[in-house]
């Protein structure tokens, strides 16, 4: 009898677990896909980039504003963002006014940019410039 009853009891408590883990697989499932859409999304996003003029940045938001050819567009630094004067590192103070390369990604309809490289004046450019002023001050 006793053996009846426990084998009894086995049945029941496997139909219930049972019918438990078959109620969540579907959620599960579902749960799956969209973390995996999340990664392919991450994955595909096109890197893109933009030429022009840094128009302003405010520290405190992160935001560049660059002035193109197309408009004036908007960027949001990431923390990690880096900020290049050549091949020395830049200061957020030395961008605005600079010609600047941004190089961002679209998430979520936001511009977040990841490098943004300042270009900087050649020696050759410099010199002239300062044997010019001389010259215009007589």
């Amino acid at each position: 009898m006793r053996r009846v009853v426990t084998a009894l009891t086995v049945v029941v408590a496997v139909a219930a677990f049972g019918s438990l883990a078959l109620a969540q697989t579907p959620a599960a499932k579902t749960a799956a896909k969209a973390h995996t859409a999340v990664v392919k999304t991450v994955k595909t996003a096109k890197t893109m980039s933009a030429i022009g003029t840094v128009a302003s940045f405010d520290e405190a938001t992160r935001m560049l504003m660059l002035k193109t050819r197309a408009g004036e567009k908007a960027f949001t630094l990431t923390p990690d963002a880096k900020l290049m004067a050549g091949a020395k590192a830049a200061m957020t103070a030395d961008l605005v006014g600079k010609h600047a390369k941004v190089t961002y990604t679209e998430v979520e309809g936001k511009n977040v940019a990841s490098h943004v490289a300042v270009a900087v004046a050649r020696k050759t450019e410099a010199k002239k410039a300062e044997t010019k002023e001389p010259a215009a001050k007589k």
